[in-house]
């Protein structure tokens, strides 16, 4: 039940989140886009705008195939891509020099469509090559793998369980 192609809500921070927003605009009519000027983080959760930019989000990660997650700072993950892979969707991640958190155990490559923030203004052209070569089943797949791989290696209600097995397996 996709009704956009693509999602992005969040705060326009960063040079790479600017352009990939645009790239994506000019590729897109159905863009389900809201821009801030501020991060939702620091607003308070019981407050009105908090409340409406997150419903605004979650129906988006409902609805769209793919959600843009660009980088604002390099070296870090925006936190809209552990929230995508955690609602069972697919991020494109726009990134300058991350490090993929257990990486040697988790194939990001199967769940997740990685841009370089270099190529940030050309964000739109390889969205709209990567949904063309990909079925909705196939962006679900994803979409779960994505999840998965969230739930067992990332999901902070486990940390303890997953600080257990990071010490045993290196001791």
């Amino acid at each position: 039940n996709f009704t956009h192609d693509v999602g992005f809500h969040g705060w326009l921070y960063s040079d790479w989140r600017k352009a990939s927003v645009e790239s994506v605009k000019l590729e897109f009519k159905d863009f389900d886009y809201a821009g801030y000027p501020d991060f939702a983080g620091y607003l308070p959760t019981e407050g009105d705008e908090w409340k409406k930019r997150r419903g605004l989000f979650l129906n988006s990660l409902k609805h769209c195939r793919i959600q843009l997650c660009p980088q604002s700072i390099a070296g870090v993950w925006p936190y809209r891509a552990w929230e995508t892979m955690c609602a069972a969707r697919v991020p494109a991640l726009i990134c300058s020099g991350d490090v993929r958190p257990r990486a040697d155990e988790i194939n990001y490559d199967e769940f997740m469509l990685t841009i370089p923030a270099e190529k940030a203004h050309e964000a739109g052209i390889i969205i709209r090559d990567f949904l063309n070569s990909h079925s909705d089943e196939q962006l679900i797949e994803m979409g779960k793998k994505g999840r998965e791989a969230y739930l067992r290696y990332l999901d902070a209600r486990i940390w303890p369980q997953l600080f257990r097995e990071m010490i045993t397996k290196h001791s």
